[in-house]
């Protein structure tokens, strides 16, 4: 790639209004008609540091205003003629200057790298909700329906808010962490059970169950093909994101990269940038020694739709391979760890 780049300035004349133009596809004057996806991009940083600056499509017209247009194009293996390239007005010295330092700033940037996307998990169908968590439902009712308290380990979860039998509801508590509360403290320690919360890390809530069992050792709870793997197994894609890219980018409308994505952060001594939106990218984050680049889209629904364009707008600035990685744990079933067919269920609930 690099040894195809070729800079170039040019003039013609184009109809579009603005002090700069940033142009989204242009013809170059060595390798003829190019593409430039991160045309977007880079209007939104020159209007960030105050110009007047417009992503449009480029080219000669025969009318509207003369520019002079500041480039470079190189040959992408997959999108074939790509590049980078803004006008300024003919009679304007300053402009001309902003275009030609602009162009040279984002050329620096330009390199091969990859995009480490986590992945998405198991897919649960639209209407319905995970069989573990049906699971879990049904443990709670269980133990509520015995008359015991339900100590749900983990954050706080909306997950059992809309169990049958309201008048149960006071019975359950949520437990985050291993401190043993005074509101605890108080139970009949024979009638106390416990599920884990779905967003719970398992691992982390096996340290707050040890201590739950030496204080209340007759505590019953779910069988361990009930807990949720979910959230360890997101954390675990997240550190393996992290270990392996050079920078860590959290694309999140809230400004927030939520509880996990912090954890693996924290963790592997990564660098986080956190975007609210795909135009934040500015070309200091694009160094050469950028290189790996794990991207994490935040929990708003349309995320998805964000991370798709931020990854067009990279694929202007170099060959982009975007790889999806994804931890994912199965509890296995083995025919001779099951009870039988025909044991009593107080044998298979206890």
């Amino acid at each position: 790639m690099n040894r195809t780049k070729r800079q170039a300035v040019w003039s013609d004349t184009c109809a579009a209004d603005g002090d700069l133009l940033v142009a989204t596809s242009f013809d170059h004057p060595g390798y003829g008609p190019a593409v430039a996806p991160a045309a977007a991009l880079v209007a939104a940083a020159l209007r960030a540091e105050g110009h007047d600056a417009r992503a449009v499509p480029a080219g000669p017209t025969g009318h509207g205003t003369s520019r002079s247009w500041h480039g470079f194009a190189y040959l992408d293996p997959r999108l074939g003629t790509v590049g980078l390239a803004v006008g300024a007005r003919a009679d304007d010295p300053d402009g001309q200057r902003v275009a030609a330092r602009c162009t040279a700033t984002w050329e620096r940037t330009v390199a091969t790298r990859r995009i480490l996307l986590p992945g998405l998990g198991v897919p649960v169908p639209r209407g319905s909700e995970p069989a573990g968590l049906r699971r879990s439902r049904s443990t709670v009712r269980a133990f509520l329906r015995r008359g015991d308290a339900v100590l749900v380990i983990g954050p706080a979860t909306t997950a059992f808010d809309h169990l049958d039998g309201a008048e149960n509801r006071h019975r359950l508590y949520t437990v985050p962490g291993p401190a043993i509360t005074a509101e605890l403290e108080r139970l009949d320690p024979d009638r106390v059970s416990f599920v884990f919360s779905p967003e719970v890390v398992v691992e982390d809530a096996t340290r707050t169950l040890r201590v739950l069992r030496a204080r209340f050792p007759a505590l019953r709870g779910q069988h361990p093909d009930e807990w949720p793997y979910r959230s360890a197994d997101r954390l675990d894609t997240l550190v393996a994101l992290c270990s392996a890219a050079d920078e860590v980018w959290s694309l999140s409308p809230s400004g927030r990269p939520g509880r996990l994505l912090g954890t693996a952060v924290e963790r592997t001594a990564s660098r986080l940038r956190v975007l609210t939106d795909p135009t934040d990218v500015r070309p200091d984050w694009l160094t050469l020694d950028t290189r790996t680049i794990a991207l994490v889209p935040g929990p708003a629904a349309r995320t998805g739709e964000a991370v798709h364009r931020l990854i067009t707008l990279l694929g202007g600035l170099g060959p982009l391979s975007v790889v999806q990685r994804q931890m994912h744990s199965t509890v296995l079933s083995f025919a001779g760890a099951e009870a039988p067919a025909n044991a009593p269920d107080r044998v298979r609930n206890s």
